[in-house]
């Protein structure tokens, strides 16, 4: 139901009315709200899982044509709903918290959680059970934010034939190691077009007290665009932990390729636009196949 825009039961009733949209998903017709409601709770957990589980079956074949090492990204998204029972995110939103992973935009596992949950509980089971369905023998790059930071994680993407880039939490100890580094460390950074930027780039090594191997730490670091009046320090930081061995300004481009995933996230959540639709339907003219190349059924109305 999130892949077709809906966040409620009842959106269900839109989907049924577009009979173009369900001739090219073979379907004669869609169950009513209440139906599937019904259907839902009568599944529960174990649905759930068993509905995964075919999922990962079906994807594991479609990533057979990968390349020999694939990228796994896993990212938390938030699901504000309208009801009583959600807890609270960090958004202040009652509401969600899904844990997906995306292999090329591919969804190869997802976690349905409360929106208290921390996105950085349990990350490495939720990563290990995305491998799953993934093909045998693909080497495995781990890219995440800074949910993933921790030794439990960076222990086995450390192994031969893994690779990891992890968004690092900008902690004590990564303060210190920023500090120490001295002036002609700093190189400029340039975008992967090769357009010249304000920022600069360093590296150092670094380790966490469980970490069972040290780590390159990539920093870089550009102007505060609004300085404190009783700090000396007048730059921004970013930093990125990684096992992989390219020249840094390489490693950090693809990792800000992690980016993707919250396009993936729209996509899946909003990807048929189906509250707008049925908002302006009345003064629509006739909707228009959607060309996105993730194969999804969206309905695009000219004016949205």
């Amino acid at each position: 139901m999130l892949h077709a825009g809906g966040r409620r039961l009842e959106d269900l009733r839109e989907l049924r009315g577009e009979q173009e949209v369900l001739r090219e998903l073979g379907l004669e017709a869609v169950p009513d709200a209440g139906t599937v409601g019904d259907w839902l709770r009568r599944q529960g957990e174990v649905g759930a899982e068993a509905m995964q589980q075919a999922n990962q079956k079906l994807i594991s074949a479609c990533l057979e044509q990968e390349p020999e090492e694939v990228i796994l990204d896993v990212d938390a998204t938030e699901i504000e709903a309208e009801k009583q029972e959600p807890e609270w995110t960090y958004h202040h939103v009652q509401g969600y918290m899904a844990m997906l992973g995306y292999v090329n935009g591919a969804c190869v596992g997802y976690e349905f959680r409360e929106g208290n949950q921390s996105p950085g509980a349990g990350i490495l089971e939720f990563a290990q059970r995305c491998e799953g369905a993934l093909p045998k023998g693909k080497k495995i790059y781990f890219r995440s934010d800074s949910a993933a930071y921790q030794a439990a994680v960076i222990n086995p993407y450390s192994q031969p034939g893994r690779n990891f880039s992890i968004t690092a939490d900008q902690d004590a100890a990564v303060k210190r190691e920023i500090q120490n580094l001295p002036e002609t460390a700093w190189v400029p950074y340039g975008t992967q077009d090769g357009m010249a930027t304000d920022r600069e780039m360093a590296e150092t090594v670094h380790s966490m007290n469980a970490t069972e191997q040290a780590f390159r730490l990539i920093l870089w670091r550009w102007p505060n665009p609004q300085p404190h009046l009783f700090e000396s320090n007048s730059y921004c930081y970013h930093a990125v932990a990684t096992n992989r061995t390219e020249p840094a300004r390489e490693v950090v481009w693809e990792h800000n390729g992690r980016g993707q995933s919250e396009n993936w996230h729209k996509e899946l959540k909003l990807g048929m636009g189906m509250e707008v639709a049925a908002a302006t339907r009345a003064g629509s003219s006739r909707p228009t196949r959607c060309t996105s190349p993730w194969g999804c059924w969206r309905i695009t109305w000219p004016h949205c």
